[in-house]
């Protein structure tokens, strides 16, 4: 007997939260339009981590790269410091990037800043470059695809209060999408601040299913993955819904990205190579 209404307690409170979601997610359904999108219907190249086939990669150096060749978009990776400054920083620890064994988030900026940024295997003359900075000095020049790090961290809720506050400083809510693999990350930042603009990575047409059942208030505005992910099937969908536009491919070079622009993706993250005549 005990048991039983166990069972049935639990699934009671199972639909209620369900309920609650629904409530605050406001139904299933398409997601809104976007009414500041200022990229629709038109090709955007965002460059990888910068020119970082000739630069360190996500340093000033090869941001000025990407600016020098008339790249209108950057993809840059951000983390948080020790005493939770945002930097420009890919990997979770410093070894292949500053040749340091430690992980970025127990260090302070202020001695991370201090460290010389490799390429390859050379020590340069470049250094770390915080979110700030670079938004100081590029928030003109590009519209910017972040690639939020926040994998083995603690406190995400509260770092996306940071960023968006960040942002929200530096006017530049109709310029940069917050982009994450993490689900809750962006639903939170999808309810909480719906004027920011968002991309869920590692999206497939496998994942169209569970697309379809996120509430449409925590919807992202974007869907992005490597262009492996990408197949025929999805980009009909994609169509049938109007969301070609709202695609994002990474892990594109010289050799393929003519492939998916026929496709009809305009919103590329692509890996500058010389050889290619780019066609803004």
């Amino acid at each position: 007997m005990i048991k039983k209404i166990f069972i049935v307690i639990s699934i009671s409170l199972l639909i209620l939260l369900v309920f609650i979601i629904l409530i605050f997610g406001g139904g299933f359904g398409r997601k809104n339009t976007i009414e500041k999108d200022l990229m629709q219907d038109s090709l955007i190249l965002f460059a990888h981590r910068g020119v970082a086939q000739l630069k360190p990669e996500n340093s000033k150096q090869s941001l000025d790269g990407a600016k020098g060749l008339g790249f209108k978009a950057v993809e840059i990776d951000i983390r948080q410091t020790k005493d939770d400054v945002f930097v420009l920083f890919h990997d979770v620890n410093c070894q292949r990037l500053l040749g340091r064994n430690i992980n970025l988030s127990e260090i302070n900026y202020d001695e991370l800043k201090k460290f010389h940024l490799l390429f390859g295997e050379d020590k340069t003359k470049y250094h770390i470059l915080s979110l700030e900075d670079f938004f100081r000095e590029y928030a003109d020049d590009f519209y910017v695809y972040l690639d939020t790090k926040t994998d083995g961290e603690k406190n995400k809720f509260e770092k996306a209060d940071q960023l968006v506050q960040l942002i929200k400083q530096f006017n530049l809510l109709d310029k940069v999408i917050i982009a994450n693999a993490d689900f809750l990350f962006l639903a939170y930042l999808e309810y909480k601040y719906p004027e920011v603009l968002t991309a869920l990575e590692g999206f497939s047409k496998k994942k169209v299913w569970i697309y379809n059942l996120i509430p449409k208030n925590f919807k992202t505005d974007y869907l992005s993955s490597s262009y492996k992910d990408l197949t025929d099937d999805e980009i009909d969908w994609l169509k049938e819904n109007n969301m070609l536009s709202k695609r994002i491919l990474y892990h594109v070079n010289s050799k393929i990205i003519d492939k998916f622009l026929r496709k009809g993706i305009n919103m590329i993250i692509f890996d500058y190579d010389s050889s290619y005549k780019i066609t803004f």
